[in-house]
């Protein structure tokens, strides 16, 4: 087993690495005084996981920046991901209710939305993701103006996920898109919008509710010089049999401060169901381009998220074919199986934001015994 001594966190912040006015597409209103139906463009960072090691103070902004769609390989991001997001015109009316959907237009990943908002009103953009792995979400203002923040009631949600959960905290808009993020003014504790000024272009910080297990897969030296493996499908599911938590519902306190600290000031997340029948999560399925694995574990990173602390050992099921090393391939295993039981250990304590390595190597026990079936079907190791 392995831990990250190193802490990883930056903010990051979509647009600095993206040509944004390229492929979008900008449905304005006829007359920006009145109701009319634009399309929301949403460009979305997030905070990397930080290591159980070591705890920052969550919400500093650091100097450097990248791209959300970075911190994902592109076997990971969850590109059919929906936001709920909830508009609320500052002073007047509840919030409405909106689904921003992902789209890749023209290679710029984006979330968007119609909705019906007036040119020159204040709004604040409070949201949630992904929708799909939850079964409804609420929302309450935080005080008895929903200026002042909100909470958000997020129910059955699943405890084991392929999915990021994460929250907005932090909204702006520019019109237009060429403008470097540093001018955008985007900072944390900021949900506000408003048609005229900041246009159909948001960019928006969102921030983890859920801990992660980062998966690092590796080959022996040796075994790479005389097999290759394909990972073609993972899935993750609980360990704990009937007191497995199978799913939770959240609430989560969001206050605005447009002072660039973290808004997320209350986050409770309480067991909703529990049982040993948790289907299994899928974290990777791709026969059509398999991971092909090297002898360095940083190449092939998987990642699969839990509710912080409500289970903490996991099965990890991988399907992968196994090929020789002659100059046109021969595969000589196919759907192989392995599986590993992966255990946060004891004392340490998972929060959300939080990550939890763990690292696979292939390395057969007789290597040079050709005959035996450890060559062609080998397992995996926890290290």
């Amino acid at each position: 087993m392995k831990n990250i001594n190193t802490i990883r966190r930056y903010l990051y912040l979509l647009g600095v690495v993206l040509t944004l006015s390229a492929g979008l597409l900008l449905v304005a209103c006829s007359n920006d005084s009145e109701v009319g139906r634009r399309e929301i463009n949403l460009v979305m960072g997030t905070e990397t996981f930080n290591d159980v090691s070591v705890i920052p103070t969550r919400g500093e902004l650091p100097a450097g920046f990248t791209a959300y769609n970075d911190f994902y390989s592109s076997r990971t991001l969850p590109v059919h991901a929906k936001i709920q997001g909830f508009f609320t015109n500052v002073g007047t009316s509840a919030p409405q209710s909106s689904v921003f959907t992902f789209r890749d237009a023209a290679g710029s990943r984006l979330w968007s939305t119609h909705i019906d908002v007036e040119g020159n009103s204040d709004y604040l953009l409070y949201g949630f993701m992904p929708m799909e792995d939850a079964g409804a979400v609420t929302i309450a203002p935080y005080s008895s103006d929903y200026a002042n923040g909100a909470v958000l009631t997020v129910s059955d949600l699943k405890a084991t996920s392929s999915s990021d959960v994460c929250v907005i905290v932090g909204v702006k808009g520019k019109e237009n898109s060429s403008y470097p993020i540093s001018d955008v003014g985007l900072q944390l504790g900021k949900f506000d919008y408003n048609p005229l000024t900041h246009g159909d272009n948001l960019y928006i910080l969102v921030d983890h509710i859920y801990s992660s297990l980062r998966l690092e897969f590796a080959v022996g030296t040796e075994y790479n010089d005389l097999r290759t493996i394909k990972i073609k499908k993972m899935t993750l599911e609980p360990n704990h049999g009937t007191s497995s938590v199978k799913t939770v519902d959240a609430t989560i306190t969001l206050e605005t401060n447009n002072t660039g600290d973290n808004p997320l000031t209350g986050c409770t997340i309480s067991n909703a169901s529990t049982g040993d029948d948790s289907e299994p999560v899928v974290i990777f399925d791709n026969s059509e381009a398999p991971a092909v694995l090297t002898t360095t574990s940083a190449q092939n990173c998987f990642r699969g998220y839990f509710a912080p602390e409500k289970n903490r050992s996991f099965v990890l099921e991988t399907t992968y074919d196994v090929y020789d090393k002659a100059a046109t391939p021969t595969r000589v295993r196919q759907n192989q199986k392995a599986r590993n039981v992966l255990t946060i250990d004891s004392g340490v304590t998972m929060a959300r934001g939080q990550e939890y390595v763990f690292v696979l190597t292939v390395e057969p026990t007789y290597l040079y015994v050709l005959s035996d079936p450890d060559l062609d079907n080998p397992t995996f190791t926890l290290q």
